[in-house]
């Protein structure tokens, strides 16, 4: 299963559609947390909304291993805000990344 979190472009959930017997969620959107970073409340609604969209992810297409795919850390506080997500879900992280600039 693969659960998309912060994507301007949501390719990799239109690929996981396309080629897989996957339902991933719809990613929330790069406003909204770029947003969540200026209030510890709007911080800990974003962590409440990917812990909800997690557990849903795993419910709905029974899986045993779920992908989340964070941001790149191009701005301030992402880095932060990956971390945060990793450490809400207790996921064990895998870092994934490319030679591009911006987010893709």
């Amino acid at each position: 299963c693969f659960l998309l979190i912060f994507k301007k472009k949501n390719s990799s959930t239109h690929f996981l559609r396309a080629t897989g017997n996957f339902n991933p969620p719809e990613p929330l959107s790069y406003e909204y947390a770029e947003a969540a970073l200026k209030s510890d409340e709007d911080l800990n609604r974003l962590l409440q909304s990917c812990i909800e969209e997690f557990e849903n992810a795993v419910k709905d297409n029974n899986a045993n291993v779920v992908v989340v795919e964070g941001m790149t850390p191009n701005k301030p506080g992402i880095d932060m805000l990956n971390q945060k997500i990793a450490a809400a879900l207790d996921a064990q992280v895998i870092l994934v990344s490319s030679m591009t600039d911006g987010d893709q």
